[in-house]
Formats: structure tokens, C-alpha cells, sequence
């Protein structure tokens, strides 16, 4: 399956890579069989990354990116949960 990159101006590469793992651990953990869909949150999230100086997503790009991507990867019950993990800061080390 190829999952194309997203685009972006890059900044700073560093953690690029471990975004795009956390973007795919966090489907995967979150219950989300779409593959493609992960593979997508991954990449935007990696790209993200890329276009910012350092290695972690800001809580308002957390927030955009679950907005994003919730219809197609999670349930109701799971999107709930995503915006709780947000506020929770747990999301915010991918």
C-alpha cells in the first residue's frame, strides 16, 4: 500500500520519522483498522513535524489533525476519547 507524503515547506526534519510511527501507534492502539486512513494521519502528522522547529505537535495541531481524521478512522465513542486524550496531553509527544 503506498500512502503518499503530505506536503509541507520543511523546517526541520528531526522526528519525522517518530511522528509518523506515533500517527500509526496511535490508530492502531485506538482500535482503527483503516490502514489507509492511518497511514494518512500518519504522514500529516509527520509533515506537521517537519514544518515546525522541534520535535512536538503544538495542542492546536493535536486538535486540528483528530478533527481531520476521526470520521474516517474512529467511532463516536473513540473520537471522544481522542479529544479527551488531547486535553489530557497525552497525544502531545507524537
Amino acid at each position: 500500500m503506498y500512502i503518499p507524503p503530505s506536503p509541507c515547506v520543511p523546517v526541520d526534519t528531526c522526528g519525522a520519522g517518530d511522528a509518523y510511527a506515533a500517527g500509526i501507534l496511535y490508530g492502531i492502539l485506538r482500535g482503527s483498522s483503516n490502514l489507509k486512513g492511518m497511514g494518512n494521519l500518519a504522514a500529516r502528522v509527520a509533515a506537521v513535524v517537519v514544518g515546525q522547529q522541534g520535535t512536538r505537535l503544538k495542542e492546536e495541531d493535536a486538535t486540528e489533525l483528530a478533527k481531520i481524521f476521526s470520521h474516517s478512522l474512529f467511532t463516536n465513542n473513540q473520537i471522544t476519547d481522542m479529544c479527551t486524550d488531547i486535553q489530557s496531553d497525552q497525544i502531545s509527544s507524537i
